[in-house]
């Protein structure tokens, strides 16, 4: 299955890894204008070249270079690096076919990039102050280390339906394109423009981005799930879903949908755009206070990453600027949005959007339309599972099923309390616990799983409504917090006996813009798109376009034009019949295909090669061997799975001989993982003429230690696995930004299909004894590393350690071997 660009947007560091250090090589001879087609530089020695230059080279380092001209990137593949170059004119990048560019401590007055499936790294003390985008390619300058700004401009030349990733702090971001997508991944963004050509393109604002401001001229759509703290709005059809930013400016009104919160309802709010919601407003109150205030109370507050639910014991109408949230011990919480659910719990529940906020107590303060002020205290702490979606529905009389997605492992401690009233919720006796504690000691206990998790709560009465509370903790049951009290019903849902057969059998994705749905027998009629609803619990609902099936059995939906599911969320799937009967499903999408580093071919005889690299996912290798580049190049992958050559692809080291027939020059390779995704691209290299084998070196360092711990995850506050890792010798200074891009580490384990990522390294830069001994890499908090045995590699330019770590059941670790193996990227190889 082919994944489109936009899932190389999570995560943003991916790249093949690279070598620095390469020796000097001729550039060319009396050719003019220069093409430079292998590694060229000293770094030694600085090297300048009259004019422009032209590079079309595959896998090579140019460094410290001065070019008093243009950098023409015409043609290529796999990564090319350019370390300590200069320019006086334009860097410019075009041509076909998917290549890593990494720009390392180099000057570029203008960037312009047309190449699609292009990754551009700006990186260390690199100044590259303008970008021009017009093809689908992604920009990080998450590793780059002066503050210089980069402002990034996507022209009106890009074709629509392109799909740009941003990651880093930049300054300006320009959108004068039309019907382009822009996703910015993390860090911040000061001011992003949609001009008047930007009209039907979509802002993502990802978790982790912040965006000062942003200023819409044209009709767009923007996903806010991380801190758009400004919007101005003049032009209409601006539409937000989950609003989290101040409208200050507005010529007309703007669709505001809200996001799902941690009960799995859909939240949704309409706000006058020429209303400003900011501080100094104090926000619209009604004039007449409500005759029942005297009866309000605070009945609970459940706290999550960047949110506080809020619930009253009766409804009651307030608006943002009536809610402030105070932490006597330490900073204030910020809260910039606020969102009630239509329904039952319209100005009951409210969701309050914040900023990231550290663990601590805080006070919430609520100011009544009539001036009374409530106030709660209420703790919060992010090193627990983070719990979304979270639904309790009434089965049959006797039990009941408790669904939630956690981002990863701990406990859950639950109980039900019968209600003395069905018709008010708020009334349910004494029984009703008030503290995490209360439940963790009263209730029943369970597991938590990442992803989806779903408990059977038996020995229910029939015809009583029922309570349920819950507490989450970490694995060891420590400090845990409440959830928000689900309901659960007297009786089980009703369904039509015409269609309460049909069932959702399969549901999945067959591209990143198709769904396949199959029903357990025939609908008695064709359904239409409207019937269909898909939506991540984690982001929003998809936009769908149409519904084909041949056999009223099986139905492929096609999202609208420029919709695309993110990779690795879960999604939820609701079809509504025509009688209004429901049946539901869930799938997950794993849209990546397998990343490859450390690939390289050495001859062995004149009928024979060796081929190494390392996968981080298991599945299928598709290979085949070319007499030139030409015979090979435009054959497109679909073609090279169905007709080159397999053999299993492992999660780490693979390393294989296979015979050629003479006079073949060229390897190449296309990598599939378990559930089909592959790449677009092929990754190729060029036959030595000479037998060589790799040599094998004395070790040039050591990994001595590695414990694991838990910890949280820098920008999300997230729970996080922690490996603290110590070496034998310092290693050397350049790679403090090379380990922070994350392209140089993996964890492998032979049991998983799809080994974590480093999300980020710290270097103990303040600790003179630490600096260059010790490093920290943080596991991703969407992966947990369970009880095993698994491996550490880090690649470096003169070879690669390896060394095996072992986590037991409390997450300590003990280390049992460690090896060391030559890089195949080695300069000195």
């Amino acid at each position: 299955m082919k994944k489109k660009f936009l899932q190389k947007l999570l995560p943003c560091a991916l790249s093949t890894a690279i070598a620095f250090s390469m020796a000097p090589v001729p550039l060319y001879a009396d050719s003019l204008p220069p093409v430079i087609t292998s590694d060229y530089g000293n770094p030694s020695v600085p090297q300048s070249i009259p004019g422009n230059v032209q590079v079309t080279g595959s896998n090579i380092t140019v460094q410290n270079t001065g070019i008093q001209g243009d950098l023409n990137i015409t043609e290529g593949g796999g990564t090319v690096t350019f370390h300590g170059v200069s320019t006086t004119g334009s860097g410019n990048i075009s041509g076909k076919g998917g290549q890593n560019l990494r720009f390392q401590d180099c000057t570029i007055p203008q960037m312009n990039v047309a190449r699609d499936d292009s990754i551009v790294w700006i990186t260390g003390n690199s100044t590259v102050p303008s970008i021009g985008v017009s093809g689908r390619c992604i920009i990080d300058a998450t590793s780059k280390t002066n503050s210089s700004p980069i402002d990034v401009t996507i022209g009106p030349n890009t074709p629509p339906g392109t799909m740009v990733g941003l990651c880093g702090n930049l300054g300006s971001v320009t959108i004068d394109a039309k019907d382009v997508r822009v996703g910015h991944t993390a860090g911040s963004v000061a001011s992003v423009s949609v001009t008047r050509n930007g009209g039907g393109s979509r802002v993502l604002v990802f978790p982790n981005s912040s965006i000062s401001s942003m200023k819409a001229d044209a009709p767009v759509t923007i996903d806010n799930f991380g801190s758009l703290a400004q919007l101005e709005v003049n032009s209409s059809g601006v539409s937000i879903n989950n609003p989290a930013a101040r409208t200050i400016s507005s010529a007309a009104p703007s669709s505001q949908e809200g996001s799902s919160g941690s009960s799995g309802s859909s939240d949704s709010s309409q706000n006058d755009s020429n209303t400003i919601l900011n501080e100094s407003t104090g926000g619209n109150k009604p004039e007449n206070p409500s005759p029942s205030e005297e009866q309000i109370e605070i009945v609970g507050i459940y706290p999550s990453l960047a949110k506080v639910t809020v619930e009253l014991s009766h409804p009651v109408k307030l608006e943002t600027s009536n809610f402030y949230i105070s932490c006597p011990r330490g900073q204030d919480m910020t809260i910039l949005n606020s969102i009630t659910p239509d329904g039952p719990d319209k100005n009951r529940i409210y969701h309050l959007s914040t900023s990231y906020y550290k663990d601590n107590t805080y006070v919430l303060s609520i100011t009544l339309p009539s001036g009374k002020v409530l106030e709660k205290t209420f703790a919060t702490n992010l090193d627990v599972p983070q719990i979304t979606n979270a639904q309790a529905s009434r089965m049959d009389g006797s039990t009941a099923k408790f669904s939630f997605v956690s981002d990863t492992f701990g406990s859950i401690y639950y109980m039900v309390v019968p209600e003395q009233n069905s018709k008010a919720r708020s009334v349910i006796g004494s029984q009703a616990p008030t503290t995490p504690e209360e439940i963790k000691e009263k209730g029943m206990t369970a597991d938590i799983h990442a992803n989806v998790n779903e408990l059977t709560i038996p020995g229910l009465q029939s015809g009583t409504a029922y309570t349920l509370y819950y507490a989450i903790a970490r694995k060891d049951g420590q400090n845990p917090i409440m959830g928000r009290p689900l309901p659960i019903s007297a009786v089980p849902e009703q369904t039509s006996p015409d269609t309460a057969e049909i069932k959702i059998e399969e549901a999945k994705p067959l591209s990143d813009d198709r769904i396949f749905i199959k029903f357990n027998k025939p609908t008695p009629v064709k359904l239409d798109i409207s019937a269909f609803y898909v939506k991540c619990p984690a982001q929003a609902a998809l936009k769908l376009g149409r519904a084909e099936t041949s056999d009223l059995q099986s139905y492929v939906l096609y999202m609208e034009t420029g919709w695309h599911f993110l990779s690795g969320n879960h999604y939820d799937v609701k079809v509504t019949f025509p009688d209004s009967t429901v049946a539901t499903g869930r799938f997950y999408a794993d849209l990546d295909w397998p990343t490859i580093t450390l690939f390289d071919v050495y001859r062995l005889s004149d009928t024979s090669i060796q081929v190494t690299f390392t996968s981080n996912e298991s599945g299928v290798l598709h290979y085949g061997t070319a007499v030139s580049y030409e015979d090979f190049i435009s054959i497109p992958t679909s073609q090279i799975r169905q007709t080159g050559i397999e053999r299993p692809l492992n999660a780490g080291k693979n390393d294989f001989v296979i015979d050629v027939p003479a006079g073949h020059s060229y390897f190449y390779m296309v990598a599939e993982d378990t559930l089909g995704n592959y790449a677009d691209y092929k990754e190729w290299k060029q036959i030595p003429t000479t037998i060589t084998q790799p040599e094998e070196k004395p070790n040039f360092n050591e990994i001595t230690d590695i414990t694991v711990t838990w910890g949280t995850e820098w920008g999300t506050g997230r729970p996080a696995q922690k490996l603290l890792v110590q070496f034998k010798e310092p290693y050397d200074e350049k790679y403090v930004g090379d380990l922070q891009s994350r392209s140089s580490i993996q964890i492998i384990q032979s049991q998983m299909t799809k080994p974590p990522r480093i999300q980020e390294t710290s270097y103990h830069d303040s600790d003179p004894s630490k600096y260059l001994r010790m490093v920290t890499m943080t596991v991703n908090s969407s992966t947990t590393l369970t009880e095993g045995t698994y491996k550490l590699i880090i690649e470096f330019d003169e070879g690669t350690l390896e060394k095996e770590f072992h986590i037991s059941a409390d997450s300590g670790s003990s280390s049992s071997s460690a090896s060391y193996t030559v890089s195949s990227n080695s300069a000195n190889k």
